[in-house]
Formats: structure tokens, C-alpha cells, sequence
């Protein structure tokens, strides 16, 4: 699409992922979700408010296979994205992803507004921290 916009045969688009901000003219729509793990409340890192950049290194993590998303997430935790124990990768999670969290399979990196309500009671939803 950006390369129909370059040409001039497409005066507007709508990109989820980032553009070439020196060639096109642009305005983000920011997003209020907060970005967090979904996982059981017996876990160690349920006993956190918030998830540090170091608490990504060493667990299991289900996360969107869109490679934009994951590296930004790399980008916050300030690792090479390689470094990261991707257990398994969604492209749409439908219906309540608490059976997928619950399975043991990992912790689940998920936006808040996609939470299922009501919140399994033996699940939690822990924040990112903020970047640095």
C-alpha cells in the first residue's frame, strides 16, 4: 500500500505496522491497552505488580506470530529477540484464551482489552512496566 501511495494511485491508507515516516505524511492513533501477561495466579510472577524486562528471559511465552509485534516487545525488554523462550505463536485468539493459558503451555502476552470478562478466577493479568 505504501508503494501504490508513492505511485500515486492511493491517496490514504491505514498500516497496523510502522511506515516510512520520511516519505509519507502520517498520524499514529494511539492505543490505551496495556500490554501484559495472562497467566495462573500460582505462578511466582502472579506475586508481581508489574512484569520487569528481566522476568521475560527465562519463561515460556505465547505471543502474536506478527514479527513487528514481537520485536517490539524485544525492543522494551532491551534483548535480542532470539534470546526469548517463544513457546508457541497465535495469529487470532478466539473465544477465552484462559484454556490455552491454563494447558501450562506459557505465560500469554496480551493486551488488556482483549481480556475475557469475567477474568478466570485462577488467572491474573499482570502489566508491562513502563518502558525505560
Amino acid at each position: 500500500m505504501t508503494e501504490r501511495s508513492d505511485h500515486g494511485s492511493l491517496d490514504f491508507a491505514a498500516l497496523s505496522e510502522s511506515a516510512d515516516t520520511a516519505k509519507q505524511e502520517y498520524f499514529s492513533l494511539h492505543d490505551s491497552a496495556r500490554c501484559g501477561l495472562l497467566l495462573p495466579k500460582s505462578y511466582p510472577l502472579a506475586r508481581k505488580a508489574v512484569v520487569e524486562k528481566e522476568d521475560l528471559l527465562d519463561i515460556p511465552l505465547i505471543l502474536h506470530r506478527r514479527i513487528s509485534l514481537q520485536q517490539e516487545i524485544a525492543h522494551w525488554a532491551q534483548i535480542e529477540i532470539e534470546r526469548l523462550h517463544v513457546a508457541a505463536t497465535y495469529n487470532v485468539l478466539v473465544g477465552d484464551p484462559s484454556a490455552v493459558v491454563q494447558s501450562g503451555l506459557g505465560y500469554l502476552l496480551i493486551t488488556d482489552d482483549h481480556l475475557p470478562e469475567p477474568l478466570n478466577p485462577l488467572l491474573c493479568f499482570r502489566p508491562l512496566s513502563p518502558s525505560p
